[in-house]
Parts: structure tokens; C-alpha cells; sequence
């Protein structure tokens, strides 16, 4: 493991603060969005911190979160007030604080009135105890907060880090690429109210960034990024995937696999509502020179044929959670060696019985066509199970992840893994992951407290 540590700021604000509140969420089994922008052609309409899905086979509560770790007041209750109204998709509203106010009873009041629940949290060591009523949860797993705030913090870091490299290369194209790719992803298409609009606008723009890290790696290779390639030059996949080297490939495979992850919630979505009988979010027919369109017939048939197959699945409705939990908790590897309790885990996490844990893994394999599936096996000397063109900085998050949670343990070599390569996989992924940290800990200092 790497000799540097990195640590979780001691009082979280603002940006920090937001993910602290959204881990858990996270952590509690709700499915996140977290700092969404809605930009128009004028400029920012709103900027949402957070949305939060709850999801039953039949129904999909949302929830907007407005979370403030400053002054706040009664302004901040009208304007989520005014966010719903807005929105109209979004049926229920909270203020989410670390400041208490002396008029505590005054400020619910009216809150209530208007439709919004306000929650303060003024000791953060006993937030899961104020956050509970709002989560509907069972006792929080601290490991489970800790790495939800670490996955926060990576992928933003990440982000931080592409805005650097365009900055400073500005010649180069695929940093501003990947950059407007997401964009594109994470806020504008989660302002289309109607689910299959929604599900088309997400399809196009994969499309059309198909081979985003194919071009990516070209770039970096010497050749034009505008060339129509179809694989990353292999000397850039080594670069990345074998010398775990921090360049655009770290970020842009974090971007396309965030832009399959948004599909396939969108795909769910649609499912939970057509069946709860949400007609103006899943209606898919329109009006076209006179005549009748069924819109969900437009979409490409892989995602029509992948959806119908999914929709057999019985806990298809928890898949989008499961995805998240999978991706960005558990880095989007699995231990071979340790199946069975990798399984468990990952049914405990997603409230998805463990023996249909495998279908829930087949999800991508039925939306994403791939000749080789989105699983690939590293075994024989590392017995691990991974998504394919996976970011190893975000593999590092399920490093650590499976260290805390697997006996709590000071090193990899604790965990007694099989394998010969194993256990240094994950030391690699995980130093990784503390060498972008601890970059961007000196790019924006604050305090510190807990350390991974």
C-alpha cells in the first residue's frame, strides 16, 4: 500500500458537506444524483444538490435535497418549494443543514405548509440518528458513509483533473471531448421530463462519443483525435491498464461507464412508472405530420430487446441502486475467491436476494452489446472479476472498500487473497487512488480527520 495517507475533512462544508449528506443516502439504499445544473442557452436555471430514488417494484419515490452547510433561512424553503413546482417530477422537498436555528418549531411550520421537511443536523457524529426518519432505514454501516464520501471525493477529484489538463493543453481535444461528454451525461439529459425523451437524448449522445476513449488514446499516442478509430492503441491501454499511469483514459472510461450507468436508470425508471401508471413521465407516443409515433420504437432495438428481457427479471427494479452500489462502491470488480460472501455483500447493499445477484450482474450484457461481455475474468494469478475498461483509480475506492469491510483489516496482504497478483492488483488500484486524492487535497486544502 502507498506510504502517503488521505483523509476526510474533520468538518465538511459546502461541496463536502453535500457529499457527506448523499453518502448516506447512499448508504441507507437510495439511489443518487448528486449536483445537477440545468444550463440554458441565458445561462444557469437552477443547480440541484441533490436527488435522491427510492425504488419498489411499483413505485419511484424522488426526492429533491437542498443541503447547506452555512446560513441558511426561509429563503432556501421557498426556493425548493419553487424547484418542485418547476420540476414537477420531483414530488417531495427537504432542507438539509448543520445549522440549527433558535426558531426551530417556527421554521418546520412553515416548511410543512409549503410541502418541504427540514432536517438540522448539528452534531455530524450523529447524523445517521437525524437523517434516519428521512432515510427509512435500518442501522448505517460507517464503513459504507466512509467510502461513499471517498467515492464522492475520487470522482470529483477526477473531474478536477480533466479541467486541469484542458487548461493547460488547451491544443489537445480530447480533455474539452470528455469534459462536454459529461456534461451531456450527469445534467442535461436529466432535465427531459418524459423518460423515453430522456432514454433517446442519453442514446444519441453515446452514440455519437461511441469510442470516446479509442480517441482519447489515439490523441495521446500522436495521432488525431477526429480519426475514426475503434480500440485504444495498445501502447496507451499498457500506459493505463497495466503501468496504472493517471492520464484522459482514468477519466473518460469513468465518463462512459457514468453515461451506461444513466441508460440503464432511465431504462428502470421507465419500468417502475409504466407499471405504477405514471402516464406523463412514460408516455412514448407523439404527434408527427398527422400521424401516430410510438417514440419507444424509435429507440435502438438492442435497448428495446435488452429492456423487455430485463423487465422478466424480478428485482429488476432495484438494478439501477445495484449498479451504483457495483461501480462506484465496490470499484466494479468482484473476488473471485471470495464469491460467496461478495454476493452477500453486494445483496445486503442493494436489497437484491443473493441468488439473483448474478442476474442483476447480466444488466449491462443485455443493454450494451459486447462480443465478450462487460465482465472479464483476470484469474489465473488474479482472482478477479472486472468490468471492462474499468478506471483503476475508482477500483481503488473497491480496494478499500473490501479491506474495511472484510475484517477492518491495516493491509491487503491481511485479507489473504488467492492468487499471486491479487493482492498487488489491489495495492495498485488503491495507490492510484490516494496519489489523485492527495493531489487534489494540496489543489483545494481543508481540514482533515479520518484517513484510508
Amino acid at each position: 500500500m502507498s506510504t502517503t495517507s488521505v483523509s476526510l475533512p474533520e468538518l465538511p462544508e459546502d461541496t463536502e458537506f453535500e457529499e457527506f449528506v448523499c453518502a448516506y443516502f447512499q448508504a441507507a439504499g437510495w439511489y443518487t444524483e448528486h449536483h445537477k445544473i440545468d444550463r440554458q442557452t441565458d445561462g444557469e436555471v437552477l443547480e440541484l444538490d441533490l436527488v435522491a430514488s427510492s425504488y419498489d417494484p411499483d413505485r419511484l419515490l424522488r426526492m429533491l435535497a437542498e443541503i447547506k452547510s452555512g446560513g441558511w433561512g426561509f429563503e432556501d424553503v421557498f426556493k425548493v418549494r419553487g424547484w418542485l413546482d418547476y420540476l414537477r417530477s420531483l414530488p417531495r422537498g427537504v432542507v438539509i443543514t448543520s445549522k440549527p436555528k433558535k426558531s426551530e418549531d417556527l421554521y418546520r411550520r412553515i416548511a410543512g405548509q409549503l410541502g418541504i421537511d427540514v432536517v438540522m443536523i448539528p452534531d455530524l457524529d450523529k447524523a445517521a440518528e437525524h437523517l434516519g426518519p428521512l432515510l427509512g432505514a435500518a442501522a448505517l454501516e460507517e464503513a459504507d458513509v466512509a467510502m461513499w464520501r471517498f467515492s464522492f471525493w475520487a470522482r470529483r477529484a477526477l473531474l478536477k483533473k480533466l479541467n486541469v489538463w484542458k487548461k493547460s493543453l488547451p491544443d489537445e481535444k480530447c480533455y474539452g471531448a470528455v469534459e462536454r461528454y459529461h456534461f451531456a451525461v450527469a445534467d442535461s439529459a436529466f432535465f427531459i421530463a418524459k423518460i423515453v425523451d430522456q432514454v433517446d437524448t442519453l442514446y444519441d449522445t453515446f452514440r455519437e462519443n461511441a469510442h470516446l476513449s479509442a480517441k482519447c488514446g489515439n490523441e495521446l499516442d500522436g495521432g488525431d483525435f477526429e480519426e475514426a478509430v475503434t480500440r485504444i492503441p495498445e501502447s496507451q491501454f499498457k500506459l493505463a491498464f497495466y503501468q496504472n499511469e493517471m492520464n484522459v483514459l482514468q477519466v473518460s472510461t469513468y465518463v462512459e461507464h457514468h453515461a451506461r450507468l444513466a441508460i440503464l436508470k432511465a431504462a428502470i425508471d421507465f419500468h417502475v412508472l409504466n407499471a405504477a401508471g405514471d402516464d406523463d413521465r412514460t408516455s412514448h407516443t407523439d404527434e408527427l405530420f398527422g400521424m401516430t409515433i410510438d417514440t419507444l420504437k424509435l429507440l435502438p432495438r438492442s435497448f428495446q430487446e435488452g429492456l423487455q428481457k430485463l423487465a422478466k427479471h424480478e428485482y429488476v427494479h432495484r438494478y439501477a441502486v445495484f449498479w451504483q452500489w457495483f461501480l462506484w462502491a465496490f470499484g466494479g470488480f468482484i473476488l473471485t475467491d471470495r464469491l460467496d460472501q461478495e454476493y452477500a455483500l453486494l445483496a445486503k447493499k442493494t436489497g437484491i436476494p443473493v441468488e439473483q445477484v448474478p442476474k442483476a450482474l447480466e444488466a449491462f450484457d443485455l443493454l450494451f452489446e459486447t462480443e465478450k461481455g462487460w465482465l472479464a475474468d483476470l484469474g489465473p494469478h488474479s482472482n478477479v472479476k472486472i468490468v471492462r475498461l474499468f478506471p483503476h483509480v475508482l477500483m481503488g475506492v473497491g480496494a478499500n472498500y473490501r479491506r474495511l469491510v472484510y475484517g477492518n483489516v491495516p493491509s491487503f496482504g491481511d485479507l489473504k487473497l488467492a492468487g499471486s497478483r491479487t493482492e498487488a492488483d489491489l495495492g495498485k488500484w488503491n495507490n492510484l487512488l490516494v496519489e489523485l486524492l492527495a493531489w487534489h487535497a494540496k489543489v483545494e486544502p481543508r481540514k482533515q480527520k479520518k484517513t484510508t
